[in-house]
C-alpha cells in the first residue's frame, strides 16, 4: 500500500491553506462560516467591479450596433448628416449639384457611415474609461490556474456563451499557468484578450516557487 509520510510543518502548511481558503470565500460572499454577514464585503466589491468592466467589454459589439442603428435613423429621418450640417453652419453652399462644398461634405459624410462601427466603438470605449484601441470583434478569455480549475471554468464558461448571441460571446481557452499556458497561448494574445490567472499562495513556503513561476508566466 501508497504511503504518505508528512512533517509536522507540512500539516500545518495544509491547515494554514485550508483556512485561508475559507477566509478567502468568506470575504467574497461577505457571510461568515456561521451565519453572521460582513458590514463591508471588499473581496467581493472588486470582483464585481471587474466583472461589469468585463461585460463592457463583452457587450460592447451589440452596443455599438444599436448605436450606429440609432445614428442612421437619425441623419436619414433628420433629413440631413453632421458634416453637410456643419458646412451649411458655416455658410458653404450644399445645394448646388457643382458645389465644391457639398463634394467635400458628401465625402466626409461616407467617410463617417463607412466606419461607423470604428468611431462608434472608440467613442464607446472613451466614455466608459476603457483602452479605445483594442482590437475589434469578439474577445477572448484566456483561464490560467491548475489543470482541474482552468478545464473546469473552460467548460463552464464555453457553455454559458454557447446559448448566448453570436454578437455577445466570447472564446474561451485555458492552460496551466505554472506550466504550458505560455508556450501554448502567448502567440494568440491580442490586444483587448481577457486574462484571468490563479495565482498561488506564496505565503505558504510549499507554493512560493509556484507563486513565482505564476508570476513570470
Amino acid at each position: 500500500a501508497a504511503k504518505c509520510v508528512l512533517s509536522a510543518y507540512e500539516v500545518g502548511q495544509l491547515e494554514s491553506l485550508n483556512q485561508g481558503c475559507i477566509k478567502g470565500l468568506e470575504d467574497i460572499v461577505g457571510v461568515s462560516r456561521d451565519g453572521r454577514l460582513f458590514a463591508t464585503v471588499e473581496a467581493g466589491k472588486a470582483l464585481r467591479r471587474q466583472g461589469r468592466v468585463w461585460a463592457q467589454h463583452v457587450l460592447e459589439a451589440p452596443v455599438a450596433w444599436i448605436l450606429s442603428a440609432l445614428y442612421i435613423l437619425a441623419t436619414m429621418l433628420g433629413g440631413g448628416t453632421p458634416a453637410a450640417g456643419l458646412i451649411a453652419a458655416l455658410g458653404g453652399d450644399v445645394h448646388s449639384a457643382s458645389s465644391v462644398a457639398r463634394g467635400v461634405g458628401i465625402v466626409v459624410d461616407a467617410g463617417l457611415y463607412i466606419f461607423l462601427p470604428l468611431w462608434i466603438t472608440v467613442l464607446l470605449r472613451l466614455g466608459q474609461g476603457r483602452a479605445a484601441f483594442h482590437r475589434l470583434g469578439t474577445r477572448t478569455v484566456v483561464v490560467g490556474d491548475v489543470p482541474w480549475v482552468a478545464q473546469s471554468a473552460e467548460a463552464f464558461l464555453s457553455k454559458l456563451f454557447a446559448c448566448s448571441y453570436s454578437i455577445a460571446s466570447v472564446n474561451v481557452i485555458s492552460g496551466n499557468a505554472a506550466d504550458h499556458l505560455v508556450h501554448r497561448h502567448t502567440h494568440r494574445v491580442v490586444r483587448g484578450t481577457l486574462v484571468a490567472v490563479g495565482r498561488p499562495d506564496g505565503r505558504l513556503n510549499g507554493l512560493a516557487s509556484a507563486e513565482n513561476a505564476v508570476n513570470l508566466a
